[in-house]
């Protein structure tokens, strides 16, 4: 599907989309003021203490394959997407735009990918690779002595970021990011919300445009942007498609969501890392102690497949799907990215309940083996729910 018109001639999408086609370029003019750029490889890293710090946190994106650092290090269990952010990390291509690099346990294949980094720092110094952390958060359990011990990491984690930076992180800074951070999240949601419901202004793929551009952006030049668009998408022509609330491997390119619109439908909420997951929820106003209030945000984010209840999620994705207007479920996992098969099936015996259509995709590869056998199946998919309402 080609762009809409009015989104060709919008400029604050213009601008945007411009820094999403050339993320590197959008590093680089960051890199070009003099500040240290920390490319971080998950939503759960608090990217408020990284700004506290006098840093700015940008979200890394994976190479495309083939990815030859990859196959040198990794097992076959890694999937396409850890791959290509695994070649990220050490194909030397954007050396020079980084200053560290930071994973979290949010996901089995980032916490490895850190130790293998880890190891090659430690053997092949040659490399000259940027200093790495993590960032060890309990995701699954909710009590507080979980809490307790998440906040005793992001204390950690703040020192690692003053040894990177140089400088001594205050309370005065950190609520200066948290408010900067919050206002962002605030501006995010208000233009997503105009793809909610069926008076949806905005197509999934510009919204997936609109979310990564921010991540490779300062927080206080896309917050311009994204008011001024949010105020010019409001009048934009109404999307027509089966709507679909989308969960499974992150997109960080348009590709999927463009074919599903090529086929009648319009992907208006999800839940991974480049999506609506980055707008969840703000930090409290309850400043007494910031570092704490930061670690209760990334505790309580909408919580993905692999380190989450099942019955949590079952409960939560129909909420998800009802609160985004989304007629139908798309699961679309990677080859050995499929931790979502463990939800689905609690999953469809409560959307089935309350007759909310979904479907399985599996197994699929970067690049695509054959895409049109997927856009077949895509399009029986939307066809069936178009049919059904």
């Amino acid at each position: 599907m080609r762009n809409r018109a009015c989104a060709e001639n919008c400029e604050p999408y213009v601008a945007l989309k411009n820094a999403y086609d050339n993320r590197a370029e959008a590093v680089k003019k960051i890199k070009d003021t003099g500040k240290k750029v920390v490319w971080t490889f998950s939503g759960n890293v608090p990217d408020e203490v990284i700004y506290a710090a006098g840093m700015i946190p940008i979200r890394a994106w994976g190479s495309p394959a083939p990815w030859e650092e990859a196959d040198r290090y990794l097992e076959l269990s890694f999937g396409p997407v850890w791959r290509a952010l695994f070649d990220t990390a050490l194909n030397g291509k954007y050396r020079d735009l980084m200053d560290g690099l930071v994973f979290s346990t949010n996901f089995t294949m980032l916490e490895k990918m850190y130790n293998y980094i880890r190891w090659i720092i430690e053997r092949e110094p040659e490399r000259n690779l940027p200093p790495i952390a993590l960032i060890d958060y309990e995701v699954m359990e909710r009590d507080y002595l979980f809490f307790d011990r998440n906040c005793k990491n992001t204390e950690e984690f703040a020192r690692e970021m003053e040894a990177w930076s140089g400088t001594t992180i205050t309370d005065e800074a950190l609520r200066n990011a948290i408010s900067l951070y919050n206002e962002y999240r605030q501006a995010l949601r208000d233009f997503l919300a105009l793809r909610k419901g069926e008076d949806s202004r905005i197509t999934g793929s510009e919204a997936l445009t609109v979310v990564g551009a921010t991540l490779v952006m300062e927080k206080e030049r896309c917050i311009p942007l994204l008011r001024a668009l949010t105020q010019e998408a409001a009048k934009w022509p109404k999307v027509e498609g089966v709507r679909l609330f989308y969960t499974g491997s992150q997109q960080e390119n348009t590709d999927l969501y463009r074919m599903i619109e090529e086929c009648g439908g319009n992907v208006v909420g999800e839940d991974h890392d480049w999506g609506d997951r980055v707008a969840d929820l703000d930090i409290k106003d309850t400043l007494k102690f910031p570092l704490d209030c930061i670690t209760e945000r990334y505790w309580y984010l909408m919580p993905n497949s692999e380190k989450s209840r099942v019955r949590l999620r079952a409960e939560l994705v129909p909420e998800w799907i009802r609160a985004c207007g989304a007629e139908a479920f798309l699961v679309y996992m990677y080859y050995n990215d499929e931790a979502y098969f463990w939800d689905y099936p609690t999953q469809k015996r409560k959307l089935d309940a309350e007759k909310i259509p979904s479907h399985l995709i599996a197994k699929q590869r970067i690049p695509l083996v054959n895409p049109q056998e997927l856009r077949d199946e895509l399009g029986q998919f939307i066809a069936s729910v178009r049919r059904e309402n």
